[in-house]
């Protein structure tokens, strides 16, 4: 008998997070059932009946222990994790005042990267294209007066 998988959909919610112009990345921990070991954004899924930005701010305090504003979204993105699942995100660029981490579960590392200096990183290719855009997307809000 032939058996089709359920299909799945999510809305997953990313923080590129910048304090003194340097972005936070974490690492997944090694039993991670989706790339584990694999340096991400940290963020969550949107849970039903939250709203967006109010779910960031929850994932990004569980996930880092950070309080972070959001300034403004900076990426739309697709992604067919399996045959049968798909998620929509989106990325926001994020401010915060401090740089004191506090891991959970999911991560096992972090690291603060230069916004000058993330092309030359060891980091997945398609991290880097979040960090472009938000990299864009950071210089001119410098020029707008975000005060980032």
């Amino acid at each position: 008998m032939n058996q089709t998988k359920k299909e799945k959909f999510g809305i997953a919610l990313k923080a590129l997070i910048v304090h003194n112009s340097k972005v936070l990345i974490v690492k997944r921990f090694s039993g991670d059932d989706y790339k584990p070991n694999e340096f991400d954004l940290p963020g969550g899924r949107l849970e039903f009946g939250e709203i967006p930005e109010n779910a960031l701010k929850r994932e990004i305090l569980e996930e880092t222990g950070l309080e972070i504003e959001i300034i403004k979204p900076s990426r739309i993105w697709n992604l067919h994790k399996n045959d049968n699942e798909q998620i929509i995100g989106i990325t926001y660029l994020t401010k915060t005042v401090s740089d004191k981490i506090k891991l959970s579960f999911e991560h096992q590392d972090y690291k603060w990267i230069d916004f000058e200096d993330y092309k030359n990183s060891n980091i997945p290719f398609w991290l880097k294209l979040e960090l472009e855009s938000g990299f864009d997307l950071y210089k001119r809000s410098q020029k707008d007066q975000f005060n980032l």
